[in-house]
């Protein structure tokens, strides 16, 4: 019995490895969605704020759209993380959005209240006023298919700024969701290494 226990101390410290290791390969994906995740939210804050100050970005910087194909990759991290370890850990984000700091939970209830009410009144707008459009090399007001009367070229640029403070307000939503799973995944993981090497 006394020669067992160095194989059973050994495969103790293979499985603590093999933990350790584990816990590695999550924090690189974990990295790379904080890195994504909190990029796209800055991106998105600074194209909202833009929107007040009338930079007509929706016009003259289309390249803001890619702001739509980053959360493809945002949440396709996401998926493959959950597809790699979410049958280790059952529930792993609800434990990590736990674990977030509670200014950013607390951020995050106001940016999406704000998104709310910007998305209200951005359909009441539509609903009422109609949208804008482009018709012939036209931009135009339309409304339930007919043309309401033409735009100029600053009121068009307004109102595809109002479009874009509410689909920016939509996105700040979108990436601080996987931004705070990040930081809690982040601060979880730290706790259970350290918790793994105090047993080891």
């Amino acid at each position: 019995m006394e020669r067992a226990e160095p194989r059973m101390d050994a495969n103790k410290h293979e499985l603590f490895s093999d933990r350790i290791n584990g816990i590695d390969r999550m924090n690189k994906l974990i990295l790379a969605l904080l890195v994504l995740s909190g990029i796209g939210f800055i991106a998105s804050l600074f194209v909202h704020v833009a929107t007040y100050l009338e930079l007509n970005l929706a016009v003259s910087t289309p390249s803001i759209r890619f702001l739509h194909i980053g959360l493809f990759a945002v949440f396709g991290l996401v998926y493959l993380y959950n597809k790699k370890y979410s049958a280790i850990e059952n529930e792993y984000w609800k434990k990590a959005l736990e674990n977030a700091p509670k200014g950013l939970i607390s951020l995050f209830s106001v940016i999406l209240i704000w998104a709310i009410v910007h998305v209200s009144i951005g359909v009441y707008g539509f609903v009422r006023n109609g949208k804008i459009s482009e018709v012939n090399g036209q931009k135009v007001l339309s409304k339930r298919g007919q043309i309401i009367r033409n735009l100029t070229e600053g009121e068009y640029a307004l109102r595809k700024d109002k479009t874009l403070r509410i689909i920016s307000s939509i996105w700040m939503v979108a990436y601080m969701v996987p931004f705070n799973c990040a930081i809690g995944s982040t601060l979880l993981n730290k706790r259970e290494g350290e918790v793994l090497i105090e047993d080891e």
